[in-house]
């Protein structure tokens, strides 16, 4: 099978080895997982899926994909990866190379401006979004910000309610920026709901690259932002899953899946057109994982306090 996408951080780690001993982490119909020796995670990924770091997205016609199973050893090659159990080789070659981080954040961007942008978010994921992560804590997010807009209760499940006091906590935490708070209750969030990635990972992802798009929104230093997006991972290790764990470590580095970043830099840009398009392929993400990532960024939005140019 061949790739026809591949991460230029990919491409340059798997050069930079004559021999790598993978093994297949975790198999799903559309995407399979590798880990290393040293487990950093390299996922494959059929030609319909959003491509993020460390990814590769592979021919849309092979078959060979689903001849994959977890626990199989998988060998570097020159240019090919080589399945050892199934006989399949994945040939790199050819591919093309992704390389984004977030960036193109417009400056200068007005209260009237912004607003409209978070209420399309918010009416998408309201109107689209899956209810079974933490998406019922809207209402309570909204509640303590003061939103007028009426918030249809969602339904709660058992993980929205068990960690409503801890995602509360978290949500104020934000909104005096203290940081040092942020880190204190990471042990009682990390790791929390159902999923690949969990809940609340996903929605700490979406929150730290939004909150990075506001810091260069604003034209303001991002060292403090990136030292609690590096505790975030930190504290991660070891309480959620590995895949959760690339994902934190990636966004640390301000990167994340093209669809996400593409949603974050169409809110802060001057345009508006592109906004429920944006957040619609990001909900298509994983069975909650997108939901629950817009409502990071909803929520970091939501806190956002923006600063008016100086006449």
């Amino acid at each position: 099978m061949n790739a026809i996408l591949i991460d230029r951080e990919l491409k340059a780690y798997l050069s930079a080895y004559k021999k790598l001993n993978l093994t297949v982490h975790s198999v799903f119909k559309e995407a399979i997982n590798l880990v290393d020796e040293k487990g950093e995670l390299i996922t494959l990924l059929t030609a319909n899926r959003d491509i993020g770091p460390m990814g590769v997205l592979v021919s849309q016609n092979s078959r060979n994909f689903t001849k994959i199973v977890p626990g199989e050893r998988v060998e570097k090659r020159i240019s090919t990866l080589f399945f050892k159990s199934s006989k399949v080789t994945l040939n790199y070659t050819n591919a093309k190379e992704w390389d984004r981080c977030l960036g193109n954040c417009q400056c200068n961007l007005s209260e009237e401006v912004l607003v409209p942008k978070r209420s399309q978010v918010r009416k998408v994921l309201l109107d689209r979004g899956e209810a079974t992560g933490l998406l019922p804590l809207i209402c309570a997010l909204e509640r303590y910000k003061g939103v007028k807009d009426k918030c249809v209760a969602i339904e709660n499940n058992t993980y929205s309610e068990f960690i409503q006091d801890v995602f509360l906590e978290l949500v104020k935490l934000l909104d005096q920026d203290d940081f040092e708070g942020v880190i204190s209750i990471l042990p009682k969030f990390i790791g929390f709901g159902p999923g690949l990635t969990p809940s609340t990972d996903d929605f700490l992802s979406g929150v730290l690259l939004t909150k990075r798009a506001e810091c260069l929104f604003d034209n303001r230093p991002v060292d403090a932002l990136d030292m609690l997006a590096l505790k975030v991972y930190e504290n991660a290790c070891g309480r959620t899953t590995k895949v959760s764990e690339s994902m934190l470590k990636h966004v640390a580095q301000g990167r994340a899946t093209e669809n996400q970043i593409q949603l974050i830099e169409a809110i802060f840009s001057p345009e508006s057109n592109s906004i429920e398009g944006c957040t619609r392929r990001v909900l298509m993400n994983g069975a909650t994982s997108g939901s629950d990532f817009v409502l990071g960024v909803y929520c970091s939005l939501l806190l956002h306090k923006v600063k008016e140019p100086l006449l």
